[in-house]
């Protein structure tokens, strides 16, 4: 199990207006419900979750490729980062993880129980330098 501490500023979390990719180089991510057979579509399953407990953030993402545990990759962030902010986090590592692993399909499961973060995903006019990043590598996959 691999466990990695991570950064997570506050500072410059909007991009400038001069900085921001055109829409057209912005995925926004395809909301799907959950019913309990749906990973049966998908080759790779990724679960997400970020959390805040006794003052302490973390998240975590597990990969499953054809219903079996492969890899569990957590993260330690600031105390002063927000659960939402962790479960964002934890989302783009996902789809980072997607994207540096060149034997994945484009045909792909992640499931995450962070409502603001997948609406926040959704919107691709936001300015925020993180939903940003992972939509525009949500792109290239």
């Amino acid at each position: 199990m691999a466990t990695k501490t991570c950064i997570a500023n506050n500072q410059d979390v909007c991009l400038p207006v001069s900085k921001m990719p055109h829409p057209y180089e912005r995925s926004p991510i395809n909301l799907v419900s959950y019913y309990k057979s749906i990973e049966d579509n998908f080759p790779v399953v990724c679960t997400t979750d970020g959390s805040k407990i006794n003052s302490k953030v973390g998240l975590a993402f597990v990969v499953f490729q054809d219903h079996i545990e492969t890899e569990v990759h957590q993260f330690r962030i600031r105390d002063e980062c927000t659960v939402f902010q962790a479960e964002l986090l934890c989302i783009a590592q996902a789809v980072n993880w997607i994207r540096t692993n060149e034997n994945i399909s484009s045909n792909f499961l992640i499931c995450s129980n962070s409502f603001y973060s997948l609406y926040a995903l959704k919107c691709i006019t936001s300015s925020n330098r993180l939903i940003v990043k992972t939509q525009t590598n949500l792109s290239l996959l």
